[in-house]
């Protein structure tokens, strides 16, 4: 009841989405369009639904009241600028996925924590944004070198705190971690530069621009913020 009141979506099944995309709405997919991941509004009972293809994000939105009329939103994968997990405190019953596209601006989703992967979310967009076409892997990598071994005491002091000012840390220490605690990284992004401040940290990998954070002790949600590196503001 409570995820249909908060409308956070459920995954469902890729395979019977497309099959009724096709049948229902024959013109909305491509002929080597496949839907990879499927997801439908609060709790699985509503009327809107989204769906990740292999070639971009589709938002289906049922408006008035008979829900007659209907929107479906495509967002390429090239579109998006950088996008953002958070997951569950102790007391909340969701988790976030946030997207920053180009001509559409923020979009937030909402999605059941006790039924939804987040970060296989973060790593399937991790492979469409960062890997895939129009992405920024390799861009400006000889640019720079960089030494992910240089670090600095990673202790944060009273003043450090109050000013938000970051020491470095150990590149292949946070690299090492975010293989495992949990997966973000894509299989050939190394992280080359690692900050922190606090309980926050700021990291650059190869492939792309990564911030992670923590709200307070009060709500104990993590926030990763991925953008590609070729994308200019």
């Amino acid at each position: 009841m409570s995820a249909f009141i908060s409308n956070n979506a459920t995954e469902v099944d890729p395979k019977e989405r497309e099959a009724s995309l096709r049948e229902k709405v024959p013109e909305l997919l491509a002929a080597d369009e496949h839907v990879i991941l499927a997801f439908k509004a609060r709790g699985g009972k509503g009327r809107d639904s989204s769906c990740m293809t292999n070639l971009r994000i589709i938002l289906k939105d049922k408006q008035g009241m008979s829900g007659k009329k209907t929107e479906y939103k495509s967002i390429p994968y090239k579109a998006i600028r950088g996008y953002a997990v958070e997951t569950a405190g102790s007391l909340d019953g969701d988790v976030e996925l946030k997207l920053y596209c180009a001509g559409v601006g923020k979009l937030k989703y909402d999605f059941m924590k006790k039924e939804v992967d987040i970060f296989k979310i973060k790593r399937f967009l991790n492979q469409m944004v960062l890997v895939g076409k129009g992405t920024g892997l390799g861009a400006g990598a000889t640019a720079i070198t960089t030494d992910p071994s240089a670090v600095g005491s990673g202790k944060t002091s009273i003043f450090d705190l109050v000013g938000d000012n970051a020491s470095q840390i150990d590149a292949k220490a946070v690299e090492s971690a975010l293989r495992t605690n949990p997966r973000i990284l894509v299989d050939d992004e190394s992280v080359e530069l690692a900050f922190k401040c606090g309980r926050d940290s700021f990291l650059l990998p190869r492939c792309s621009k990564m911030m992670r954070g923590l709200f307070s002790l009060t709500r104990p949600a993590a926030i990763l913020l991925s953008s590609p590196t070729n994308v200019s503001s």
